[in-house]
């Protein structure tokens, strides 16, 4: 016969997918069954034996092993031949042999009887059948994860009182073969396995052989003549009926041995439940203490190992399970405990959705749970609270980009309400403070700039007052009218204060204005004999920055010039009176025809002595007139309304936008280059709308003059001097 292939792809129908042994005698691969994806094993019978003896033996064992369908014994599938060489398919098993497990597995007397008892079981099995095992040993004995024993390879088989190999042929292992199988007896029978499977459960024990010499046949010898060792050499406290089982079933002879597999297995239950219960009621008080003393996964384990004694102890079960419970449940509140943590943290994080879920999870774990309760509803709260706070913040930061600062500081408060300022909030906070401090400062600098502009509106009236009766040598009256603006005198610029002074510097050097003085101010302050610097030497007030242009449509505080000169009006005849100023004179008298014509001399006489003072009483725009110095650089006109009116609109033509000046009077207004309708209102109610132009750069200084002059009291007042 040929030489099996080594490393075939397919045998039969199995896909081949790995070796799990070679032998003497043939192949063991591992398959898969591409019908049912099961996985087995394929032994391949090889050319080691002639035909003559392998064959016939092979296909016994197929048909009288396939018929063994217990749970220790291996089963068999199908049997077949390929390219030649005969092989059967069998059951796969996953597990390990009994030789690797001797001496590397920790277990139990009664774990190691219980697979002895199970060998025991299937042995019999085969022997009610006529099959005799003849090769019993660890290597074909594999044990499941389970902790199942199957037994395997009935290839040496006595069957149905016969055999298939020569008689004078010796098969098996030396060391656990029967005397019967070494004196080459031919009439072999069940108790042939019952010898080789005492000598397994000897080994089993100790880890040692019974019957081993230096040499194949020294070792004979002892197994045809040596007692079977005493089992207490290599083992402590183990139970006094264990020794005389072994004895009787490695007995020479076959008559002393027991009788059936059945007999040995019965035995070694017997033996196995009484370590059981005793084992049992060990391992129970150890877990009975790891309890009492809350060491839950040590308990745990003892009773395992109770059940490893006796699977089927109902108490060991029962408290096995209400530890697992326990464990369970601190498991479940350990899992839940690190759950709260960790929401604690994502809540401090304000990650508050990831805190509401991990205490959800929480919660499934421990339903029941205040704190858990308590932190799910915590978490709810700061979550609603965190976005009415952002939600506020939005607020203040929209009314605060709006320059709406009171809304802001209010949203600012109620966002305090709910929770302290973290850095955004406080960053806001900040923002608002400084804007209402800088709002506040402009506040004052609009008041102080009003104040300094009606200080000034007051003195240029009380000098244009002073100036008028002056011009009619009414030095009394001038004098009350600086009188009256000499608090105001205080608060204006330093030329204007300037021109102030030398007017009254001026009344001193008339001798005759100090005779006519009062004692007192029409307010009722005295006044004393102080003279002009005296009363006119206080601190200048703040006057507006120099240098920077103001912006168009902001009302400025006036820059404090010298007044222009305007041309002296003609005589006040009636037919030498401008038509401009006709307008202002009162109707004519009958009867006072030869006063007036006599007041008119007066006045033409005086007139170039007092109009040098008197602005032109025009409602039109007119230019400055030339002056020495350049024309300043200016962008914007000054609309002054002088002492006696107001300012109430200014209108562009270009885009019909208004401008309302405030009550402050005169008003000097920065307005962009082009035409305006300039509506001015006198103090007796009367209007006047003018049109200006506001040049380009370089541009010039335009005046807007609307008072009503008194004629008749002028013409009067000079009549009478």
């Amino acid at each position: 016969m040929a030489t099996a292939t080594r490393n075939p792809i397919r045998i039969g129908r199995y896909e081949i997918i790995g070796v799990i042994g070679r032998g003497s005698r043939g192949t063991v691969y591992k398959a898969i069954d591409p019908h049912t994806r099961r996985a087995v094993a394929i032994k391949v019978l090889t050319s080691a034996f002639s035909e003559d003896d392998s064959l016939p033996r092979f296909y016994r064992e197929a048909k009288y092993a396939g018929s063994l369908q217990h749970q220790n014994i291996v089963r068999l599938y199908e049997l077949g031949n390929q390219n030649g060489f005969p092989y059967v398919v069998m059951e796969y098993l996953e597990g390990w042999g009994l030789d690797a497990v001797i001496g590397s597995t920790p277990l139990s007397i009664g774990g190691k009887l219980h697979i002895m008892v199970q060998v025991c079981g299937g042995l019999q099995f085969a022997h009610d059948r006529g099959i005799v095992h003849r090769d019993i040993k660890p290597a074909n004995i594999v044990i499941l994860p389970d902790g199942t024993a199957k037994i395997v390879d009935f290839g040496t088989a006595y069957i149905g009182g016969s055999h298939v190999s020569r008689p004078t042929m010796v098969m098996g292992n030396i060391f656990y073969m029967s005397p019967e199988q070494l004196e080459g007896k031919a009439d072999l029978d069940c108790r042939t396995d019952i010898f080789s499977a005492g000598v397994v459960l000897f080994q089993l024990l100790t880890g040692a052989l019974p019957f081993q010499g230096q040499d194949t046949r020294s070792t004979q010898l002892k197994i045809l003549n040596d007692p079977a060792p005493c089992v207490g050499k290599y083992l402590s406290d183990v139970p006094s009926d264990l020794q005389p089982i072994i004895e009787k079933a490695m007995a020479k002879r076959r008559e002393d041995r027991y009788s059936s597999a059945r007999e040995l297995g019965f035995e070694l239950t017997r033996l196995q439940q009484q370590l059981s219960r005793a084992g049992v009621d060990l391992h129970l008080q150890r877990a009975s203490g790891h309890i009492e003393g809350r060491d839950l996964n040590a308990a745990k384990q003892a009773l395992i190992d109770a059940l490893r004694v006796d699977p089927g102890h109902s108490e060991a079960k029962q408290r096995l399970r209400k530890v697992q419970e326990a464990l369970d449940l601190q498991e479940r509140k350990q899992a839940a405990l690190e759950l709260r943590s960790q929401a604690e943290q994502a809540m401090t994080e304000r990650r508050f959705e990831q805190a509401r879920s991990l205490a959800d999870k929480a919660l499934q774990l421990q339903p029941n749970d205040t704190g858990l309760l308590k932190l799910r509803e915590a978490v709810q709260n700061r979550h609603k609270s965190t976005e009415t706070y952002n939600t506020a913040l939005d607020r203040a930061a929209a009314a605060l980009n709006a320059g709406a600062l009171d809304p802001a500081k209010q949203a600012i408060e109620d966002a305090v309400r709910v929770q302290a300022l973290d850095s955004r909030g406080l960053g806001l906070a900040r923002r608002i403070a400084e804007r209402v401090e800088e709002q506040s400062r402009e506040g004052r600098a609009a008041e102080q700039t009003k104040q300094v502009v009606i200080a000034t509106n007051a003195v240029e009236k009380a000098i244009a007052d002073a100036r008028m009766f002056l011009s009619f040598n009414q030095r009394q009256e001038a004098r009350e009218a600086l009188v009256s603006a000499m608090s105001s005198a205080l608060r204006v610029p330093v030329d204007l204060r300037r021109k102030f002074e030398a007017l009254g510097r001026e009344l001193e050097r008339e001798p005759q204005i100090e005779d006519s003085l009062p004692d007192r101010s029409p307010d009722g302050r005295s006044l004393g004999s102080p003279t002009a610097n005296e009363l006119f030497s206080a601190p200048q007030a703040l006057g507006p920055e120099v240098g920077r242009e103001p912006k168009p449509g902001s009302i400025v505080p006036p820059r404090f010039e010298a007044m222009p000169t305007w041309r002296t009006p003609d005589p006040p005849e009636q037919r030498d009176i401008p038509e401009e100023l006709r307008e202002f004179l009162p109707p004519p008298r009958r009867g006072w025809g030869r006063l007036l014509a006599g007041t008119l001399v007066l006045v033409l006489a005086a007139s170039a002595g007092y109009l040098i003072f008197l602005p032109q009483p025009k409602h039109v725009v007119k230019s400055l007139p030339p002056q020495p110095a350049p024309a300043p650089q200016v962008q914007y006109a000054e609309i002054n309304a002088e002492p006696w009116g107001t300012v109430t609109s200014i209108t562009s033509r270009t885009d019909q936008s208004v401008i309302k000046p405030n009550e402050v009077t005169p008003a000097r207004i920065s307005l962009a280059p082009g035409a305006y309708d300039v509506t001015v209102t006198g103090p007796a109610g009367q209007t006047r709308t003018v049109e200006i132009q506001v040049p380009q750069p370089p541009g010039q200084r335009c005046f807007v003059v609307f008072t009503k002059p008194d004629l008749a009291k002028i013409v009067n007042a000079q009549s009478a001097h």
